[in-house]
């Protein structure tokens, strides 16, 4: 039993002793290694801990170029056992305490691939799973601005998020810009709940988003969101498709809408003036920065409005193509009062259409409105 207990201590003293040893290596091999992948880029690394059956952490890592990025990394750790290392898998690839900072000056954060060597470098060594705990980024180029913090654990193979802990300061893509948000992982019930004070595209803001999201292989399904949009209230579902460019699909209800909102929104009180609530269902549809299909069918509400053409242009093409005189036009939409209306949203090109029918006690009044070069295509964004 004394031999035993001998052998035992002598062992672990090796091991200890061996662990201690290979410091010196360990960083000197993994600064060259991550020298070849940040082009340029300086790299520090302040200590090392290394267990032969456990796994190997770089401790107080800093990699950067100046005026480009600066990443600070608490520490690097891989984690593995002797099964794992027999099959070439590392368990566990854990980024803990880092602060990722870059930016590109007004360059696409495509050129960031000017900076990094991101190719197969050969190895058959695979990893299962990636690990962020606490870390922040800040991100700015000329399309892309992210800024946020958090933790999450995620399974390679499958890309299944396994834990989520997520705080958006605010991300800018395009004309696209989300502020304020957070996700986060019940591990109960697997489902993430996500939260965004305000959206904004171009000229539309939304308020007080809210959901759960799902993850169903490539797609990832949003469900039971609703938001504030134009003082009413917006509700539906969605999914996102990954592929070569993201797909999206958007089924929206939308309830007591304010017109006059949505017309100071866009800007076109100077053609007409109207108010009143609305409400209906409306199908969104596109592929990457595209938009290929946005579909709708409302209705007013019981109170119905007021409508006033003011644009003299727009109501010459109503009389051309009502036959009706100009002289009668302007006076029957000096004031118009209705009290029932339809409306259909369609998308011709970059050209948004409206097609109201309006009923109110002066009789029926029939419009179509075109919204030319809306930007909801890429050459928009």
């Amino acid at each position: 039993m004394k031999r035993f207990i001998f052998f035992i201590i002598v062992f672990a003293l090796l091991i200890a002793g061996a662990s201690v040893s290979v410091r010196p290596a360990i960083i000197r091999i993994a600064k060259k290694q991550i020298g070849e992948v940040f082009i340029e880029g300086k790299v520090s690394i302040e200590n090392s801990r290394f267990s032969p059956l456990r796994g190997i952490s770089l401790l107080g890592v800093r990699i950067r170029r100046e005026g480009i990025y600066d990443l600070s990394i608490g520490e690097i750790r891989a984690d593995y056992d002797l099964a794992s290392l027999w099959r070439k898998r590392i368990l566990k690839i854990l980024l803990k305490n880092a602060k990722i900072q870059a930016d590109l000056a007004g360059k696409n954060i495509s050129e960031f691939r000017r900076y990094v060597r991101l190719g197969p470098d050969g190895s058959v060594w695979s990893i299962e799973n990636i690990a962020l705990s606490e870390v922040e980024i800040d991100i700015r180029s000329k399309d892309i601005e992210l800024e946020g913090r958090g933790s999450a654990e995620m399974t390679l193979a499958s890309l299944h998020v396994r834990s989520a802990d997520l705080a958006l300061r605010s991300l800018r893509v395009g004309k696209l810009i989300l502020e304020d948000g957070s996700l986060a992982l019940d591990p109960h019930t697997g489902l993430k709940a996500f939260r965004l004070r305000a959206v904004r595209y171009d000229k539309v803001r939304m308020e007080n988003l809210s959901g759960l999201i799902r993850q169903e292989e490539k797609d990832i399904r949003l469900d039971g969101f609703s938001a504030q949009a134009f003082n009413g209230q917006i509700k539906g579902d969605a999914v996102l498709t990954f592929g070569e460019l993201p797909e999206y699909l958007a089924r929206l209800t939308f309830v007591d809408l304010n017109l006059e909102g949505f017309i100071d929104t866009f800007e076109l009180s100077e053609k007409f003036q109207m108010s009143g609530l609305i409400g209906g269902r409306a199908i969104l549809k596109g592929k990457g920065a595209d938009v290929e299909v946005l579909s709708g069918d409302f209705e007013t509400t019981k109170t119905g409005g007021t409508l006033v053409i003011k644009d003299p242009r727009l109501l010459e093409n109503i009389a051309k193509g009502s036959g009706q005189s100009l002289d009668i036009l302007v006076e029957s939409f000096r004031n118009y009062h209705y009290n029932t209306g339809t409306v259909a949203l369609s998308l011709d090109q970059n050209d948004l259409l409206l097609s109201m029918a309006l009923e109110g006690e002066a009789g029926k009044r029939n419009l179509d409105i075109v919204l030319h070069d809306v930007p909801l295509r890429k050459d928009g964004l």
